[in-house]
This record gives structure tokens, C-alpha cells and sequence, in this order.
């Protein structure tokens, strides 16, 4: 009786281990064996410029059928290169997340080729939003420019022009990255740097000597660039005319104008030749004391 429990009790045993490994088996077989390959990873938060080094960088399997063509594979790759955005940690690594090797650190490897960095110091930057500007945010660039007014300046004396549009913040003074309570003090910002053509460097310099720049910001998401009017006091005014300049000392935007037939009074004029009489119409000017009539002429007077 015992020898038949153990014997049964055997069965069972290998009984067990034959399904458990069968189900394995069969449960490897049908998902089927997940390559995977070493990518280069963040190994900690590292803010937009920072310059890699080795303690930088971290080897992470990733499934092979899921890596992007642009990974980067080796550390070697990555190490003297400065990161363009910020990295959070075990993030991926790709090569245009990076410059390129041997730019440098700080500000200038983030400036692509072709393109400038114009600093423009925050006293030509009317206020407005400018606590708000972070680096990396998109904004458009208005300047507005006073004239002379009076009735030659067609403007009425100023115009506001949209100079530029979607234009990258590279940073706020000199920083590249935005703070965390993502405001800045306006008492501690000298300068904000904008990422523009050589072109426009040449239309911001000269827009920040001759007007007022103010900075206006723009969604993440919205890169259209528009035909924007510009706008003068005298549209403003909505009158069609030139706004009247205040420093001549006028208080309306124009001159009444007086119409021709309150100025001048109309006279009927009777001549008489013997029995025949002519009549005609002139006009004279206007006297308050005599009221209107006729005047009757004799021929020879």
C-alpha cells in the first residue's frame, strides 16, 4: 500500500514539471525571442548646452526592432558634443539632438549654420511680455516709429510694423535654459538673444536705432507666418486723414470747411434800355445788415 502512494505520488511530480515546461516552451514559441541592442542613454538631466562627457552617458538595451536610424550606438559618438535640448534621464540620445563635434559649449554650437544671434538689450524692448519670454519660446518682433504728424505726415505720426515673425528666443540674459517657476525678473534681464538671418540682424539693429521693439508670443505649435497690415494713428483715427500733431498747439484733426453758398449771396440784377428790361443773376459777398433783394439799373448808369 505505501509502494503504491509513492509510485502515484511520483507520477504526479513528473507530471507537473512536464506541463510546467511544456507551457514555457510553448509560450517562448509563440512570442518569439525580443532582440535587443546598447543605445546611448542620458544617465542623469542634462540641460539644453551642456557639454557631454563620458559620466554623462549610459549604455540601454532597446528592443532592436524599435530603434530609431538616428541613435546613437556608441559613447564615444556623443562625448565633446553639446546637447541642443534638455535631456531628461535614460532618454535617448540622437544625433540631431546634438551638435556637432568640436563647436564647443554654451550658446554658440546651438546656433545652426547660416544663421545669427542678436542680442537685443531689454531697454529697446518695450515691456509688454517680456517677464514671460523663455528661451526656446517663438515670438514676432513689432516695432513702432514716430513721425513728424501734422498734415505732411501722412501717418499721423507713428506706425507699428510686424518685423518679424516665429523667431526662436535663444536665451533670456544669459541664460539658455528657463527657470523653474518659468518667469523671469525683469530687474535682472539686460538682454534677450534672438536666433535670426543675417538679414533680419540687419532689420532688428536698425528697427532697435530708429523705434520701440516690443516682442509679442506666439503657441508652441503655430509656425504660419501671416500678411500682417501695419497700422497707423491715422487708420486709427478712422478719419482718412493725417492725425494732427499736438506740439503745434491743434486741437481738431482738421479744418472746418466752409461751403460756397453760406459765403457768398446770390443778387438779381434788372437793367433797363427805354421800355426793354434785361434780368440777370450775380453773386456778391454776404452782409449781415443788408438782407436780400433786387438791384434795378438804368442803361447809362
Amino acid at each position: 500500500m505505501q509502494t503504491k502512494t509513492l509510485l502515484v505520488g511520483a507520477f504526479a511530480v513528473v507530471f507537473g514539471v512536464v506541463s510546467a515546461v511544456g507551457a514555457f516552451i510553448s509560450q517562448r514559441n509563440s512570442q518569439g525571442v525580443t532582440e535587443t541592442v546598447a543605445l546611448v542613454t542620458a544617465g542623469g538631466e542634462l540641460p539644453r548646452g551642456t557639454l557631454l562627457t563620458a559620466e554623462h552617458l549610459m549604455l540601454t538595451r532597446f528592443p532592436a526592432a524599435a530603434v530609431p536610424p538616428s541613435a546613437i550606438r556608441q559613447v564615444e559618438t556623443a562625448i565633446g558634443r553639446t546637447v541642443k535640448d534638455p535631456l531628461a534621464k535614460g532618454e535617448l540620445l540622437l544625433e540631431n539632438r546634438l551638435t556637432e563635434l568640436g563647436v564647443g559649449r554654451g550658446l554658440p554650437p546651438l546656433i545652426p549654420k547660416g544663421m545669427r544671434a542678436v542680442s537685443i538689450p531689454t531697454s529697446n524692448i518695450s515691456s509688454g511680455v517680456t517677464g514671460f519670454v523663455m528661451p526656446n519660446n517663438k515670438v514676432d518682433v513689432l516695432l513702432t516709429m514716430h513721425g513728424q504728424g501734422g498734415q505732411q505726415d501722412p501717418t499721423g505720426g507713428g506706425r507699428t510694423i510686424t518685423l518679424l515673425q516665429n523667431v526662436t528666443v535663444l536665451a533670456v540674459d544669459q541664460r539658455i535654459e528657463a527657470p523653474t517657476e518659468q518667469k523671469m525678473d525683469l530687474k535682472e534681464m539686460k538682454a534677450v538673444t534672438l536666433l535670426v538671418t543675417p538679414q533680419q540682424a540687419e532689420q532688428l539693429d536698425l528697427g532697435q536705432n530708429k523705434g520701440v521693439l516690443r516682442l509679442t508670443l506666439r503657441n508652441p505649435l503655430d509656425d504660419e507666418i501671416t500678411s500682417v497690415d501695419e497700422v497707423t494713428l491715422t487708420s486709427l483715427s478712422g478719419t482718412g486723414r493725417p492725425a494732427v500733431n499736438q506740439a503745434d498747439g491743434l486741437d481738431e484733426l482738421s479744418s472746418p470747411v466752409v461751403a460756397p453758398s453760406k459765403s457768398k449771396r446770390k443778387i438779381q440784377v434788372l437793367t433797363m434800355r427805354g421800355h426793354e428790361m434785361d434780368h440777370s443773376e450775380v453773386y456778391g459777398r454776404r452782409s449781415t445788415q443788408s438782407p436780400p433783394g433786387r438791384l434795378v439799373t438804368r442803361e447809362g448808369e
